[in-house]
């Protein structure tokens, strides 16, 4: 969002023919209109749209896949105030997916996913690895936030030999990436962060979801980072929660995040939740 009259949001649908294709849509402080929306060369059954970041009024970069006979490849696309285009990825091939992107400029952009990420320059998408942490093994990267083209924060979630998967933070420095360690939540459980929020390289929150088992009733949690570490925070709920899952924060200053997910009671239906914090 740039401002209450420039809105962009992006996802999929289905078309009359059940072919899955990405969607986008501007808000312009009074309607939503959907924005065409090309498909790569080669897509065979479409693809999806799934992060959005819009540096300016009419400069936005979306991220997601498309799917091809062999599988899903990662997909990026630009918006220039008036249309869409794909833009080339040099490291996308089959089975590989974007799921974040951050930009803190038109010209500084980081996308993030299952294979690397990708960093914008202004002019071309360039392919950096992720950091490994030792004895790592199906990393994945699913959320992004950049506050300059020297500080970045990247979440995600990896498998050790242990078991897992495991609550994964990154730092981008403007040349490379940088493993931080980050609490799990539930020991030898799963966990998982979805999506972070930076005011500045000194405040970052991240959220996520925890569970004991597959078969344990999931919590949300979350985390923040103060420059040096990571720390879990104590998250509110309503009273007779059974379970919590948190996918979403924005922080637009260092004491004020929310963060969205839903949550359930003993009825088990699920129903929105967002909460707020107003300070550390």
């Amino acid at each position: 969002m740039r401002s209450p009259r420039a809105c962009t949001g992006v996802g999929e649908y289905f078309s009359t023919g059940q072919r899955e294709l990405p969607l986008a849509e501007r808000w312009d402080g009074s309607r939503w209109r959907v924005q065409p929306v090309p498909d790569p060369a080669g897509a065979r059954r479409g693809g999806e749209l799934s992060a959005v970041s819009c540096p300016a009024a009419t400069r936005c970069f979306a991220v997601g896949q498309y799917f091809t006979k062999s599988g899903s490849v990662a997909l990026a696309e630009t918006w220039n105030g008036s249309r869409w285009a794909v833009q080339p990825l040099p490291r996308a091939a089959s089975n590989t997916f974007l799921l974040g992107v951050s930009c803190a400029t038109p010209r500084v952009c980081a996308a993030v996913g299952n294979y690397g990420t990708e960093i914008w320059n202004g002019t071309s998408w360039r392919f950096v690895p992720m950091a490994a942490p030792s004895g790592s093994q199906a990393l994945t990267l699913d959320g992004v936030s950049c506050t300059s083209g020297s500080f970045c924060t990247a979440v995600g979630s990896y498998f050790s030999r242990a078991g897992g998967p495991l609550t994964l933070a990154e730092t981008w420095n403007g040349t490379a990436w940088r493993f931080r360690a980050t609490p799990n939540p539930v020991a030898r459980g799963r966990n998982q962060l979805n999506s972070v929020s930076c005011a500045s390289p000194r405040s970052c929150t991240a959220v996520g979801v925890d569970a004991a088992s597959d078969f344990a009733p999931p919590g949300g949690f979350a985390e923040a980072w103060d420059g040096t570490r990571w720390r879990l925070q104590a998250t509110t709920v309503p009273a007779g929660t059974v379970l919590t899952e948190l996918f979403t924060v924005s922080c637009p200053a260092p004491a004020a995040c929310t963060a969205v997910g839903t949550v359930a009671g003993q009825s088990n239906i699920m129903v929105t939740l967002a909460m707020t914090t107003a300070g550390r």
